[in-house]
């Protein structure tokens, strides 16, 4: 059984939400209880992309997060 992941989506950044790379459920956790959103391995990559196309006014080392292969 693997082990959930836990990333940041701009490691830099201690303002954007937890995620959480589960590979045994399929699906990435993004937020908290009670602000919580659960997207599939297609839509999290749609977000990486859309995420790391942007500017980031915060800091240099935003769009660092990965697509999930």
């Amino acid at each position: 059984m693997k082990q959930p992941v836990r990333v940041s989506l701009c490691p830099a950044c201690g303002a954007c939400p937890e995620v959480v790379l589960d590979v045994e459920r399929d699906e990435v956790r993004i937020g908290e209880e009670g602000n919580l959103v659960r997207l599939n391995k297609e839509a999290w990559n749609t977000l990486v992309t859309r995420h790391a196309s942007r500017v980031c006014r915060a800091s240099s080392a935003c769009g660092e997060a990965q697509n999930v292969r």
